[in-house]
């Protein structure tokens, strides 16, 4: 068991490789056009989520490393797989993939220091005993450079990635499965535990998140699939990252992830019964306008 734990980096630097594989340096100029677009849902990724978040464990007054996996999840913006998702609800594809991109970006200055300051918050541990500058440069590892080089690749080899994508795609899909299954197995009595507790919040918190995103955009009077864009960013947290992050906070030498980790796996499991309903909607709201114009 504990070997498949130490493929969880690798797993989640696999995951960014991929979505590198999508951009070019002409995705970060096209979205410089529509600002007020970028910073509305960078806004309500790298803030909202957060705030929302921390009001939720505040509420529920959850276990101290609950609370602080629930902050560390809302801190990992931008899933793998929410590109996939905008495609499927008719969404903006490549503003999807930019967001997913800059708050990858980000999280390289912003998570260390939201990390520090929540876990000595939280686990009444000293700041001064978590070494931020080491999970900086491991996030950049991690998420950062992998996007980097999946660019370089695209470019360098832009037919090979267009044949080799669909396939690398779906792996990356496998992977992100067995990181959630790796998760919930290591945790399953903890979860059992907890789950009502846990269960509650990441629903609560993958709903509400949903809701705003959806009302952001339409307060901002966005056209309908930058708002599905945006929204499905919002409501998607980059659990992958989460469960890939929690042994490296925590310095973990036990077989299992951490008990911070474990909001981050439930998060992975329950997210999709209340985002997965909406794409389907917004699906079938696309094929039906598609009919009429035909």
């Amino acid at each position: 068991m504990t070997n498949v734990f130490n493929l969880i980096p690798f797993a989640l630097a696999y995951i960014m490789l991929v979505l590198g594989l999508s951009l070019t340096p002409h995705d970060f100029v096209g979205i410089t056009k529509a600002p007020r677009v970028l910073l509305a849902g960078l806004f309500s990724q790298m803030v909202c989520v957060p705030l929302l978040a921390l009001i939720l464990v505040s509420v529920f007054s959850p276990p101290p490393a609950i609370a602080f996996g629930m902050m560390l999840l809302s801190f990992c913006a931008g899933g793998a797989t929410s590109n996939l998702l905008s495609y499927y609800a008719g969404g903006n594809v490549a503003l999807s993939v930019t967001f997913t991109a800059m708050t990858s970006l980000a999280c390289v200055v912003t998570l260390p220091i939201l990390v520090s300051v929540s876990f000595a918050h939280f686990m009444q541990i000293p700041a001064g005993s978590f070494n931020s500058g080491r999970l900086s440069f491991q996030v950049f590892l991690l998420t950062t450079l992998p996007v980097i080089v999946g660019i370089g690749i695209r470019a360098a080899k832009p037919h090979w990635v267009s044949k080799m994508q669909p396939m690398l795609q779906k792996l990356v899909n496998v992977l992100f499965v067995l990181l959630v299954v790796s998760a919930v197995a290591s945790n399953w009595s903890l979860m059992l535990k907890h789950f009502l507790t846990i269960g509650a919040l990441v629903l609560l918190l993958a709903g509400l998140l949903l809701i705003w995103g959806m009302q952001l955009a339409r307060l901002l009077k966005l056209s309908p699939a930058i708002q599905k864009t945006i929204a499905i960013e919002t409501s998607l947290q980059n659990g992958a990252m989460g469960i890939a992050l929690a042994p490296l906070i925590m310095a973990s030498g036990t077989n299992g992830l951490p008990e911070i980790a474990v909001p981050s796996a439930v998060y992975g499991v329950l997210m999709n019964l209340i985002v997965l309903p909406y794409v389907w909607w917004c699906h079938q709201q696309t094929l039906a306008f598609k009919q009429q114009k035909a």
